[in-house]
């Protein structure tokens, strides 16, 4: 493994070459160690990639740290490496024969080359940095990709050849917003990137790694993205909730309040269309009244034309062509996250990553689940197992509309307004909240209402999700959000000369009295200077551990940044602050 910490390779590379460099002349070492040939008892299918040499189906393994080898063809599934921590992503890379594994919590890209069942597999390590969430690769191998979720950045890698797996980082880009996924459009020198949580979207020149533009769209959780087969469009996995629609049934049946959705762009022109185009639909609706899609997560595209979506929250796989009418949707695993795709025998696979099973598409002489691949051994999940499957099913939910995690996303926030009658009325729209630290942030509610978390989760449960609630689905959820962190400040390392001056001027302006350490919130209702559209001039002040990673501020979302925050709205500020002592104060937010 390479020596030094993780944290070599910080979110802003461009003021860290020197170590950046150091750690490319290190060079990459060997840092994984072969198992046994008999997979452990559980696994949670996270990635697939499809291996055209060896003709077999990559797992990234999740919680258990593996890295599994599936051959259809014989049935048979051996682990090949155990990580320490969980794999993310993983791509087959055909030019190279390698097989390139992500585990984020350490920052490192492994890659791995098989040179065949009986040999022990070879691998080497780079170290990209924290905060990674995904990663492109060029057709012939030479230039990398990494997303870098929290420090908002995407940094391009190169080396001289395939030999080398001796990385250089050629620039790093400033994003506008955190990003999730992405889509490489090599032939136009294109590289697209999508926001973790809101409607935001950016092109980065994949030949110099600058930013070409970014634009906004009033959308939510773009959660996968890929090119049709021509490569004249961009496909995204989505949500849409709408701040006008109600909690009420009729509402949450006929889409008034969340629409789920996989809509298409034209690559050319892409943050102008982005902004304002209409977007592309299917030739039939993924969703409809009695048959919702809840939380759209994985999307690949066949060399025939056809278009596959995991449907996460509803445990379906959704089909569809776009020179044909009709949507086929056929029920696979629980929470089916990722996709794979061997053109040669016309199959795909799926991920079902809360069933710990891998369903095997075939498409002659018409598309149906022909196998299922069980990696778990079957055995009751803990309570935190059960309360993370629930989060995330949007069964939960009246039809399948969508799941917790379809406004909290991945326990943050989606950035939109909601109207869920948690202020006590319909007609007032209001953000909603990360659950970060959510055990210990109460009263919660925009208006602290409510003052029992248990019993929060049963009133969204039957008042927000209209569904039937039962004490076991609630004890699970407990037990699940009582593991929420908040996510890391933008500013992680600041000085602590920096940090003391902000902190000073926080408490000299009373935010304290209102955002109190540890976690920055405090139990009572204050009259902010605002009024919502109900009269309600008095609110519960939100935990600020995080905040720089949100996307809108105040309980309607009308201070787009902290800088506006301060600067457009006054936020509790009886006069303009001196430039000084406004640097220091925003350094102090982000930084906390």
């Amino acid at each position: 493994m390479i020596s030094g910490s993780s944290s070599t390779l910080c979110h802003d590379l461009k003021r860290h070459w020197f170590a950046a460099w150091i750690i490319c002349l290190i060079g990459l070492t060997p840092c994984l160690s072969q198992t046994d040939s008999t997979p452990p008892p559980t696994h949670d299918p996270r990635d697939l990639a499809w291996d055209s040499q060896k003709h077999q189906l990559w797992i990234a393994g999740g919680d258990s740290g593996y890295l599994l080898a599936l051959d259809p063809k014989s049935e048979t599934l051996r682990s090949v490496f155990r990580l320490p921590t969980p794999l993310c992503r993983i791509k087959a890379i055909s030019a190279t024969g390698e097989i390139l594994a992500l585990e984020p919590a350490r920052g490192l890209l492994h890659f791995v080359t098989s040179n065949d069942d009986a040999g022990s597999p070879s691998s080497e390590s780079l170290l990209v940095g924290e905060h990674v969430v995904d990663f492109s690769l060029s057709n012939d191998g030479l230039k990398l990709g990494t997303l870098h979720q929290w420090s908002h950045q995407a940094t391009l890698w190169e080396r001289s050849s395939t030999s080398s797996k001796r990385f250089k980082p050629i620039n790093t880009v400033s994003l506008p917003f955190a990003p999730l996924c992405q889509a490489l459009n090599e032939g136009a020198n294109q590289w697209i990137v999508g926001s973790a949580f809101g409607g935001s979207i950016a092109t980065v020149d994949w030949a110099t790694g600058k930013l070409l533009g970014h634009a906004e769209r009033d959308i939510h959780n773009i959660r996968s993205m890929a090119l049709s087969p021509c490569g004249e469009n961009l496909w995204v996995t989505h949500q849409l909730l709408h701040p006008e629609g109600t909690t009420l049934r009729g509402d949450i049946q006929w889409g008034f309040l969340m629409e789920n959705h996989v809509s298409g762009i034209p690559t050319k022109n892409l943050i102008d269309q982005w902004s304002s185009a209409k977007l592309m639909l299917p030739p039939s609706p993924l969703e409809g009244p009695g048959n919702a899609a809840g939380d759209p997560e994985a999307i690949l595209w066949t060399d025939q034309g056809e278009c596959l979506v995991t449907l996460a929250g509803v445990g379906e796989l959704a089909l569809f062509k776009l020179n044909q009418t009709g949507m086929l949707r056929m029920g696979v695993g629980k929470r089916p996250v990722a996709l794979a795709y061997d053109p040669e025998a016309r199959m795909a696979f799926v991920a079902n990553r809360d069933s710990g099973t891998i369903s095997r598409i075939s498409f002659e002489p018409e598309p149906r689940v022909s196998k299922v691949f069980r990696l778990n051994s079957q055995r009751d999940p803990s309570i935190l197992a059960q309360g993370e499957a629930l989060f995330h099913n949007a069964h939960l939910s009246f039809h399948g509309w969508f799941s917790c995690h379809s406004c909290h996303t991945d326990g943050h926030a989606n950035g939109r307004l909601t109207d869920n009658e948690a202020d006590g009325s319909f007609g007032a729209p209001k953000k909603v909240p990360p659950l970060g630290h959510v055990a210990s942030t109460g009263p919660w509610s925009w208006l602290g209402k409510r003052n029992d978390l248990l019993d929060e989760i049963h009133r969204s449960i039957e008042t927000t999700m209209r569904e039937v609630s039962s004490p076991q689905t609630e004890e699970a959820l407990l037990a699940y959000l009582e593991t929420l962190k908040a996510p890391p400040p933008k500013r992680s390392n600041p000085l602590p000369t920096e940090h003391e001056a902000g902190r000073q001027v926080f408490e000299s302006l009373g935010c304290v009295d209102c955002h109190s350490p540890p976690y920055y919130t405090d139990g009572g209702l204050y009259d902010a200077g605002i009024t919502d559209e109900q009269g309600n001039k008095r609110f519960n002040p939100p935990s600020l551990l995080g905040v720089s990673q949100r996307i809108g501020l105040l309980h309607d979302g009308r201070a787009k940044s902290l800088r506006s925050l301060l600067v457009d709205h006054q936020h509790m500020i009886t006069e303009p602050l001196d430039n000084q002592k406004l640097e220091a104060l925003l350094l102090f937010l982000e930084s906390i």
